[in-house]
């Protein structure tokens, strides 16, 4: 989720970076420099603070990241961010998989 405009613009990652996964004490299985990613719905700021399930049994959802980010390119099917965090420090390209979304 990055908050922008008073929203949390989602995606759904379907994989980490290796280097998120060694920062995050994660196993690492393969090099991901570039994230294939779903855009969901804007959710609204109370999420930023929400741990727990995801209605419908869709899973569950952890905070593993809080920090700053900026925009380096965004097109409909590319968003290339850098991201600053106790963490995470680094620059991840996200791919939209499938449709183009609006990042807007």
């Amino acid at each position: 989720m990055l908050e922008a405009d008073g929203i949390l613009m989602t995606w759904e990652l379907l994989h980490l970076p290796s280097s998120w996964l060694v920062a995050l004490q994660l196993e690492s299985t393969a090099a991901a420099p570039r994230v294939l990613a779903n855009r969901l719905d804007d959710h609204r700021l109370a999420y930023l603070d929400y741990e727990g399930p995801i209605a419908s049994g869709r899973g569950s959802v952890i905070r593993v990241e809080r920090g700053t980010y900026q925009v380096l390119h965004e097109d409909a099917e590319r968003l290339d961010i850098r991201l600053d965090g106790p963490v995470l420090s680094c620059s991840v390209t996200l791919l939209q998989q499938g449709a183009s979304w609006d990042i807007g």
